[in-house]
């Protein structure tokens, strides 16, 4: 899976950890930066997407396009 931040820089190689309906929980990189808005990439499908909290290099992210889910 892959975090895209939005800063015309590469996307971001993380682990999914967690899947819900209208969001994921990711394993990012040590000291990886993050902004409130990101795309999450999934093989080439692409979600709008907020991030929703982080401890350490655990990171929820929440889909905020028009589907709200990927199901």
């Amino acid at each position: 899976m892959r975090l895209d931040p939005c800063r015309r820089t590469r996307p971001i190689i993380c682990a999914l950890t967690r899947l819900f309906g209208d969001g994921v929980r990711l394993e990012l990189p040590d000291n990886t930066p993050l902004p409130d808005q990101v795309k999450v990439l999934i093989g080439e499908l692409s979600h709008d997407a907020s991030s929703s909290g982080r401890e350490n290099t655990t990171v929820g992210v929440d889909f905020v396009d028009e589907h709200h889910s990927i199901f």
